[in-house]
Order: C-alpha cells, then sequence, then structure tokens
C-alpha cells in the first residue's frame, strides 16, 4: 500500500493502494502518504482544507466528480510554501476538463483553496 485515508473519505477505484485508517493517524509518520480527495465543492477529509496545516509534508491529491464518479489519477505534492501558493492561487475550479491530443479529455485537478 501506498496511501492512506480516513474512513470519511468518498471511495476511489484504485483500492490496492489506499489503506483506510483513523483520524489520529492520518497525519502519522509512516511509509504511507495521506491522500485527499477532492470534488467540485470540498475537500475530504475536511480537517485539511487549510493545506498550510500539512506544510512540509508529502500528499496526494486524487479529484472524483460529485455525480459522474469519473476520478483524476493520484497526483504526489510535497508542500513547500512555493508549491501551497501555486495550489491556492491558480484558478477557481476545482476540477477541469482539459484536451489532450493523445488521450482526449482528461480530467485535471485545480484549486479548492481559494
Amino acid at each position: 500500500m501506498k496511501y492512506k485515508t480516513v474512513k470519511e473519505t468518498p471511495r476511489l477505484k484504485e483500492t490496492s493502494s489506499i489503506k483506510i485508517v483513523d483520524k489520529d493517524e492520518f497525519l502519522a509518520d509512516d511509509d504511507l502518504i495521506p491522500l485527499l480527495v477532492c470534488n467540485q465543492f470540498r475537500i475530504y477529509p475536511d480537517e485539511y482544507k487549510d493545506l498550510k496545516l500539512l506544510r512540509h509534508k508529502k500528499i496526494a491529491l486524487a479529484g472524483k466528480l460529485y455525480l459522474s464518479g469519473i476520478e483524476t489519477n493520484i497526483e504526489e505534492y510535497y508542500l513547500d510554501d512555493f508549491t501551497i501558493f501555486l495550489l491556492t492561487f491558480s484558478s477557481v475550479n476545482l476540477i477541469f476538463r482539459e484536451r489532450n491530443e493523445r488521450n482526449g479529455y482528461i480530467f485535471r485537478i485545480k484549486n479548492y483553496w481559494q
């Protein structure tokens, strides 16, 4: 397993690499990377909407569209001050559709933290 998330987080299709943990274990220093799941309206788990709480940690983000269930790839970030700035001050939309010549349309995570 590579990632960990809490029970209240929406489930992703890729479950073989995700371990469900309690809230007190979510930020524990171990070999698992905390996974935040985003949709058009919010981020899960709710306690970590403020990325500054996760500063200087490696996290993973995944997006899941609310009604259709379409998911983005899991992307890993190290949250230094510059990365927090980029995630915080980019665009307003959390998930957007991007045209890619090779793969057709892909869904990407954008800013939730504005």
